[in-house]
């Protein structure tokens, strides 16, 4: 039973179990990274044939089975722990997510600021994101937040989520560095 609730790329209990188009299910997060970090066309993580279009679905009968089976006291262990503190730290950061979107909503400069982080870095259960991170940097840029045009500047220096414009870039690195911005003056 545990080896069939198990991600073969994690080794640990699924929380969001996704078939994938070679027959076999993944944890979602890990099986991104994985696709993610290949060039070309990837293969299976278990079959290792190449796959010309890997899609994956969710696969909610595998999620609703563990979770069954975990509040019924078949599974116990380590494992199960690890899953219930999964579940707990992703709604600890729904959370934390939906309050930053509510005040970035209301126009909260630093509230935008910690979502382009959350995006760039992929925090609080979000996929890195580097056009979302350049959006939320933008508009808290806009805002007056030093760190956020920082920010804007790095990401148009390094062309993550947007082409690489160096001038650009270091005109607002610059600009952040001359309203107090710490980061500004470490990359400068």
């Amino acid at each position: 039973l545990l080896a069939t609730h198990t991600c073969p790329l994690t080794h640990a209990l699924f929380v969001h179990p996704v078939l994938l188009s070679d027959g076999h299910t993944y944890e979602e997060k890990a099986l991104k990274a994985y696709l993610g970090s290949t060039t070309g066309f990837p293969k299976s993580p278990m079959t290792k044939e190449t796959m010309r279009a890997p899609t994956f679905v969710d696969n909610v009968a595998l999620r609703n089975s563990l979770a069954h089976a975990i509040d019924a006291g078949l599974l116990e262990g380590d494992l199960v722990d690890e899953y219930k503190e999964a579940l707990e730290q992703e709604l600890k950061d729904a959370k934390i997510l939906a309050v930053l979107k509510e005040r970035a909503a209301r126009h909260d400069a630093d509230a935008m600021k910690d979502l382009g982080y959350a995006y760039y870095h992929g925090s609080y259960g979000l996929d890195k994101n580097f056009v979302e991170a350049l959006t939320f940097f933008k508009q808290a840029k806009e805002l007056g937040n030093p760190t956020a045009m920082a920010m804007y500047g790095f990401m148009h220096l390094e062309g993550k989520g947007c082409l690489p414009l160096p001038s650009y870039g270091m005109a607002y690195v610059g600009m952040a560095a001359g309203q107090g911005s710490e980061y500004a003056c470490s990359i400068m």
